[in-house]
């Protein structure tokens, strides 16, 4: 049977529209970061994210890897959601979307403010730093001092490993837990699932070679 031609063009017209629409949506609804760096010495006031020298200007994405270099600082701003201030000489990881920041930090400073009903959790080496105040702004430093993690509130309050730091309060990491990178954690779950596939498949020949070996000996 022949089709029409006009219902040809009708249905490849449809199908277009079924496949653009669902990218435009999830490409309006990804939560770009703007990025603005400033230099304390003059110099070029690059940063690099994802392995890329950046400045400012810029919109990230998540997931973003960041490195500040010495006297190099930059604000990450989230729209609905807040501002992420990362001092010079700082390390991290970022994963954000609308009304959600978690990462992983090892080296420099960060500030935290961000919106009432936005959540931040972020793992360093002395464990994780969550806003624990969601129905009001919370604002909160996060360093190193002398090698321990220091969390200090400026507004609302924040957990550092079920310990309370409310406003106006500054909390020094009394143990140390050892950092885990996100990338890590992932390829170790995968590396350990393939190992015990790997392992129940070779068992499972070994046990069908027993049997076949036990019933050629009856």
């Amino acid at each position: 049977m022949k089709i029409p031609r006009h219902k040809v063009i009708s249905l490849v017209l449809l199908f277009a529209i079924l496949v653009a629409v669902p990218q435009t949506f999830f490409a309006q609804t990804r939560l770009l970061g703007e990025l603005t760096t400033k230099s304390t010495s003059g110099s070029e006031n690059f940063i690099v994210v994802n392995g890329e020298n950046v400045s400012g200007g810029r919109s990230i994405l998540s997931p973003a890897s960041i490195i500040t270099p010495s006297k190099t600082t930059a604000e990450l701003f989230l729209p609905k959601t807040g501002i992420v201030k990362i001092a010079e000489g700082s390390t991290l990881n970022l994963f954000f979307e609308n009304a959600n920041i978690t990462g992983d930090f090892w080296t420099g400073k960060l500030t935290f403010d961000v919106l009432p009903n936005t959540k931040f959790n972020i793992l360093t080496a002395d464990g994780n730093v969550s806003n624990s105040s969601l129905d009001r702004q919370t604002v909160a430093t996060i360093d190193i001092l002398n090698g321990k993690v220091r969390v200090q509130t400026l507004a609302g309050e924040v957990s550092f490993n079920e310990v309370k730091v409310a406003e106006g309060q500054t909390y020094l990491a009394q143990s140390r837990i050892a950092p885990v990178k996100v990338a890590e954690k992932k390829s170790g779950s995968g590396k350990k699932k393939f190992f015990l596939i790997t392992l129940a498949v070779a068992g499972a020949f070994a046990v069908g070679a027993l049997v076949g070996r036990s019933g050629n000996d009856d």
